[in-house]
């Protein structure tokens, strides 16, 4: 297939540039009710992406449009030269200013290696089957488990001579908790994203999914509150991080959407908490970290922010054109530093911990955040009690001059940040108190 794609491309003066990515996976969907074994499904996955890129004039005026093909393994050389030429076409729709797609640069991919193969989850099959099922010493059980693996190879070429395959690598899985020893049944529905089946993080996930649950069954309704401490944990620490990776794009600050500027101060300077953000491609912990981006840039790591000033901007081949910029990349993976207090310290004082958001939102061009939470631990004079159905809402350009970060870290599906984010000051609405 990829040699068929190859050939048709060959001699084509009506597309400018290609990058075509074929894709070599096995995947494997493991399903559990209680403790069977409910479907076992293996499947594998050839499958080529190709991007063009065409030049083109109208008016006086030069534009660069583009279009992305996909192409299976069963498409005849004429379905595959049928789907290039409407890509062509469609491409010819779009008309951006013209801009010319870099090449790969002189610098060698960084490739990671010893991850996690599809017969893995074969080998661990009951190693797994005890972590998720074995006994644990509480009330709330796992109702069932989907696991998801999967594993392979991603291959790069691009008309500027890329030629770069790199690993693919991902465990997921989701996982439903449940008690009936509330007034109500409880039930808590959580996905999870991980590079390889690391046992000892698994059963930190299922143990702290199994406290949750058991906390949201003897839950009360949140009362309305003001000047609280705010602890927010778990995957929303990275959504909220992800707003300043955001205004450091340099699309955003094209379309005049971010105020970040190279080598100025994005957090104030009076803010508790110093913000470093560092740009990994290599996030060894991260299924979607890459070697190349999708334009066909071989990424290096490089520092977004340091001490809260913009080091560098995530670019795009189009806007870095557009604005002038040297074109470093886009790298979808990042490091947070951590703060210089451990959590245990940061929850000496009354709190409350938001530990399950039913949605958690955060605008990226405005800086609001927040939203109800399912559960929270509050704690008051050392007492500890759950609460449900509050919410929060906030803007980070307030919340960013008190917040202040925990020393442990934790992996997410795109990034490895601080384990919690503490907020002063913060009003959660509520049931008045009586």
């Amino acid at each position: 297939m990829l040699q068929l794609i190859l050939d048709n491309l060959r001699g084509r003066d009506d597309i400018k540039d290609w990058i075509l990515t074929e894709s070599r996976l096995e995947s494997a969907e493991l399903f559990f009710v209680r403790d069977r074994l409910d479907m076992n499904r293996r499947t594998s996955i050839q499958e080529c992406e190709l991007h063009v890129y065409v030049d083109f004039n109208e008016d006086g005026t030069a534009y660069t449009g583009d279009a992305v093909a996909l192409i299976g393994p069963d498409d005849s050389p004429e379905e595959i030269g049928r789907k290039i030429d409407r890509a062509v076409f469609s491409a010819g729709l779009i008309r951006n200013p013209a801009y010319p797609l870099p090449g790969p640069g002189s610098a060698e991919p960084i490739i990671r290696q010893g991850f996690d193969t599809v017969g893995d989850l074969e080998k661990r099959f009951a190693g797994l089957h005890r972590l998720f099922f074995g006994s644990y010493a509480y009330q709330a059980r796992v109702n069932s488990v989907e696991i998801f693996t999967k594993a392979g190879t991603k291959r790069t070429i691009s008309s500027k001579g890329l030629d770069v395959t790199e690993p693919v690598s991902e465990f997921m899985f989701e996982l439903v908790t449940d008690t009936d020893t509330g007034a109500e049944p409880v039930e808590i529905f959580r996905i999870y994203n991980l590079t390889s089946q690391d046992e000892e993080e698994i059963r930190a996930i299922v143990v702290k999914q199994l406290i949750e649950t058991e906390g949201r069954a003897t839950a009360l309704p949140s009362p309305l509150m003001e000047h609280c401490r705010v602890i927010i944990s778990g995957a929303e620490v990275e959504e909220f991080l992800f707003y300043y990776v955001s205004h450091a794009t340099d699309s955003l600050v094209y379309q005049k959407v971010s105020r970040a500027a190279l080598n100025e101060r994005f957090v104030p300077a009076g803010a508790k908490q110093t913000l470093n953000i560092r740009m990994n491609p290599a996030l060894a912990s991260s299924p979607v970290a890459r070697a190349v981006d999708d334009e066909g840039k071989i990424l290096l790591p490089y520092p977004l922010y340091e001490d809260g000033v913009v080091k560098n901007f995530r670019t795009h081949a189009r806007f870095s054109h557009y604005l002038g910029m040297p074109h470093i990349g886009f790298v979808s993976t990042f490091e947070a530093e951590g703060g210089e207090c451990s959590l245990d310290d940061l929850r000496k004082d009354d709190y409350i911990e938001i530990l399950a958001f039913s949605s958690f939102l955060m605008d990226t061009t405005t800086g609001d955040f927040g939203g109800e939470f399912r559960l929270a631990r509050m704690v008051r004079g050392g007492e500890v009690s759950y609460i449900t159905g509050g919410a929060i809402s906030e803007n980070i350009s307030k919340a960013q001059l008190t917040m202040r970060f925990s020393r442990e870290l934790q992996n997410q599906k795109c990034s490895r940040v601080p384990a919690a984010i503490v907020l002063e000051d913060v009003a959660i609405t509520g049931k008045p108190m009586s």
